[in-house]
């Protein structure tokens, strides 16, 4: 784990989330999930496919107080944990996941290979919801933890898409989601 929890939540998916989108495929599958490391990318995506980054999202605000949040962010998020008087902070951490798919032929298998491993991600996370992966998350300090909310992830927008000429071309993914955590009201004492 790490000192902050945006770093502890992306090496515990890391860790955590190949396991679950990988269940049932072999290494030769083409959507067999090779590596999930830390985006963004230095290299060619295409080169090693079929993979997902993980890293903040900077388009929603990569955290905030839910406190600072307006009715529209609210809104997108679903149900809010709520807060405990005498509690500690509640915050909201952006992140996503990006994928690339190998090189095929015809769009027609693109969307199709593409439209699989979205489903397979979408899968893989709801899995680590149900199965209260994200329910004990916390810094090593423990200062901030995600323990005792009532509701801790929020799934967002996911989508896909094909890019690429007429010889070559790729799917791509992306899949939004946020955590909510807690910091305890000693981490500024």
């Amino acid at each position: 784990m790490a000192v902050d929890m945006l770093n502890t939540v992306i090496d515990a998916v890391i860790e955590t989330l190949p396991v679950y989108y990988n269940e049932g495929l072999t290494p030769d599958n083409k959507l067999y999930l090779k590596s999930l490391v830390r985006g963004p990318l230095q290299d060619d995506p295409t080169t090693r496919s079929f993979f997902l980054t993980i890293s903040l999202d900077e388009e929603e605000g990569v955290r905030m107080p839910i406190a600072t949040l307006t009715n529209a962010r609210e809104t997108k998020l679903g149900p809010l944990p709520e807060y405990e008087i005498g509690g500690g902070y509640l915050m909201v951490n952006y992140f996503r996941l990006d994928g690339w798919t190998p090189r095929q032929s015809t769009p027609e298998r693109n969307y199709a290979l593409i439209g699989e491993a979205l489903a397979r991600v979408e899968r893989a996370l709801q899995r680590m919801k149900y199965q209260d992966f994200f329910e004990d998350i916390a810094t090593d300090n423990a200062m901030e933890t995600t323990t005792g909310l009532l509701n801790i992830f929020s799934s967002g927008l996911r989508h896909f898409r094909v890019i690429g000429g007429e010889t070559e071309r790729y799917g791509v993914l992306l899949h939004k989601f946020a955590l909510f955590s807690q910091i305890d009201t000693e981490y500024w004492s």
